[in-house]
């Protein structure tokens, strides 16, 4: 599989929160962004 990271039509609109997650439901839709699931969530180092 590749990845394009430069097609809009895979993108969101930019955050600016300091912490949220990353969720894939593994159903074939597109990963998405969630405040609410910051277990999966990336940190600023």
């Amino acid at each position: 599989m590749s990845l394009n990271f430069y097609k809009t039509d895979c993108q969101e609109p930019q955050r600016n929160d300091r912490h949220f997650g990353i969720c894939d439901d593994e159903n074939g839709e597109k990963a998405y962004t969630d405040l609410s699931n910051q277990k999966n969530g990336l940190r600023p180092s």
